[in-house]
């Protein structure tokens, strides 16, 4: 199951914030998006501080959003 921004996700063996925002954005360095949108739920603080079978929500990035609005009005 790919992370899909917008959407739920189950923890898999072996994932952290870093993979998944990697495999949803396409790059690693957003994984605190996705920690912040899920911390009250699960009180994580650090990169692998998720387990498999968890189910997290993954953000809609909004850096991505606001530049696919600026190239639909050029």
């Amino acid at each position: 199951m790919r992370p899909i921004p917008g959407n739920s996700y189950i923890v898999q063996f072996g994932d952290t914030y870093p993979k998944i925002a990697q495999r949803a954005y396409g790059i690693s360095e957003k994984w605190t998006l996705i920690r912040d949108c899920n911390q009250l739920q699960f009180r994580t603080v650090g990169q692998e501080d998720i387990q498999p079978g968890e189910v997290i929500f993954i953000p809609v990035d909004p850096d991505i959003v606001s530049l696919k609005n600026s190239q639909n009005k050029l």
